[in-house]
């Protein structure tokens, strides 16, 4: 669930098709355009609003993540080619992403509940992860992203504090002995009992082009072997 880390996705997750995050296919509602993207709603899950500079961070995360493995394996993807059916590349990695996003709110929200915060140690390394993420991160994926330093700080610590929540969960059944982990049932009633709306701006955050090229694969690697950076 939400302790996959991006890098370590494999492709068994596009051969599932695309997973529903509510009791129904997501619907497309509008929304209002040429507005900031951190008020901008990409899709409305129930109470939850997700902005389109959070949808940009992941989605492009994941575009960047699956060509780099393509890319290592002397291939590329077409994000528009159709896979199963009629489901394309771009379909199911953007099911996939926004699945990953309702598991994060389910338990984030739970946080209160059980107790859960970050420590001060972990608010040390919250803050080391968005440092990071602005001096190491590609420029063309940063411009791609678009995100603020703020909204990147929130989305990193609304995830650590989901993944902490999930640990919880997953000891509570550990201990009572559950054949079924809280966590697994918890988030399935959340989305039996929540319905997703996609807006516009969700349907215009496309996976074209292609963000790194084997040129991007292959500097990097000389760059790493030059600074002996593992």
């Amino acid at each position: 669930m939400l302790k996959k880390i991006w890098v370590l996705w494999t492709i068994c997750l596009l051969l599932v098709g695309v997973t529903a995050c509510g009791k129904s296919k997501c619907q497309k509602t509008t929304t209002t355009k040429h507005i900031p993207d951190d008020k901008n709603v990409a899709v409305n899950a129930g109470k939850i609003k997700v902005y389109a500079d959070e949808a940009k961070y992941y989605l492009f995360t994941a575009q960047a993540t699956y060509e780099t493995y393509y890319l290592t394996q002397d291939e590329s993807i077409d994000w528009g080619k159709k896979m199963t059916g009629n489901t394309t590349w771009e379909t199911v990695v953007k099911g996939q992403v926004l699945d990953e996003i309702c598991q994060r709110e389910c338990f984030y929200a739970l946080a209160g509940q059980y107790n859960v915060s970050l420590t001060d140690l972990e608010q040390v390394t919250l803050n080391k992860m968005v440092k990071a993420y602005f001096s190491e991160t590609d420029e063309g994926l940063k411009e791609k992203i678009g995100i603020d330093k703020k909204r990147l700080k929130t989305i990193f610590e609304k995830d650590m504090i989901a993944r902490k929540v999930e640990d919880v969960l997953e000891a509570m059944s550990t201990e009572d002995g559950s054949s079924q982990k809280k966590g697994n049932e918890i988030y399935r009633q959340w989305k039996e009992n929540n319905q997703v709306m996609a807006t516009e701006t969700w349907e215009g955050i496309r996976l074209e082009g292609h963000i790194f090229t084997k040129e991007d694969l292959t500097n990097n690697q000389v760059l790493l072997d030059e600074t002996g950076t593992k």
